[in-house]
């Protein structure tokens, strides 16, 4: 990919700029709810986002490359000033981390339950976590070993259920007992949603660790190689470790190099108010378009 991203998102925002402004005074001559200073920085706000979001999708469709990685332009992209503020747009594929949800479903759900588990060892924190989690996704009404079903949670004052279906966003964490007092640990190694393979420019060394324990040995020289290279096939793992044939071997059904759902958080703080944007674009063949769209709080939500 070339910089063809970043100019596509500034062209989009400066038009959107515009847009928003003439469309704004043109509501406003015929509303006077619409009198407000405030009513007309959350319009640009969400005219902003909605432009950002529509640029992100275009460049993923134009990418051709066979790898996602972190120098990608869409994965570059800096803050930038507009008037009367600015507006920060973070894309990252959401497998570099555990996907929750694939804890429930098919035939390779145990794996990532193990996984899941693994994985909390390696940080210290309490492997029953997991348990509780999945009890909370699957739709079953049988209690995982440790885990929890059919009680209440207690959240902000509100009381919840047991859900028993997959999560919508990563946000349901924090609701569940155990994992809510362990949040942000959590959010930086699992995500609610994922095609199941986990991307080697992204990843962390906990997850590899967790969802492939063979390759444990071989974890920090696999995560160093990121440093001055990047991995544009599964098989370069072979030049940064000497890994056995057969452990590589089975490593390649949880392992990729290419990306499928991207979660793009967009800030647009207008006269010192930041207002926050969260999308979830899944890219198929060279279709992206929008699975979830959350407009409120700052926070992790994929």
């Amino acid at each position: 990919m070339n910089n063809r991203g970043s100019v596509l998102v500034f062209v989009l925002i400066f038009v959107a700029f515009t847009l928003g402004i003439v469309t704004f005074m043109h509501r406003r001559s015929g509303n006077s709810l619409a009198d407000s200073a405030e009513l007309q920085f959350e319009y640009q706000s969400s005219i902003y986002a909605m432009s950002a979001i529509e640029a992100i999708r275009e460049v993923l469709e134009d990418d051709d490359n066979n790898y996602d990685y972190d120098g990608e332009s869409w994965a570059l992209i800096p803050p930038f000033p507009v008037p009367m503020g600015f507006i920060s747009i973070t894309v990252t594929p959401t497998n570099g981390r555990i996907p929750l949800n694939m804890m429930e479903g098919d035939n390779k759900s145990e794996a990532y339950v193990t996984g899941c588990r693994n994985t909390l060892k390696e940080l210290e924190l309490e492997e029953s976590i997991c348990s509780i989690m999945k009890d909370w996704i699957d739709t079953d009404s049988e209690i995982s070993d440790l885990g929890e079903e059919n009680i209440d949670y207690f959240t902000d004052g509100k009381t919840y259920s047991t859900k028993n279906g997959k999560m919508e966003t990563l946000k349901e964490l924090s609701f569940i007992n155990e994992a809510k007092d362990h949040f942000d640990v959590l959010a930086s190694h699992f995500t609610n949603q994922g095609d199941g393979k986990l991307n080697l420019n992204f990843i962390t060394k906990e997850a590899l660790i967790g969802l492939v324990p063979g390759i444990a040995p071989y974890a920090d020289s696999i995560i160093e190689y990121r440093a001055n290279n990047t991995y544009k096939d599964v098989s370069n793992m072979m030049n940064a470790a000497s890994i056995p044939q057969d452990i590589y071997n089975s490593s390649l059904d949880y392992l990729s190099v290419k990306s499928s759902l991207f979660y793009v958080k967009t800030e647009v703080s207008l006269n010192d108010k930041s207002r926050f944007y969260h999308v979830l674009l899944e890219r198929n063949g060279s279709r992206t378009s929008v699975v979830k769209y959350i407009e409120g709080n700052d926070g992790i939500f994929f």
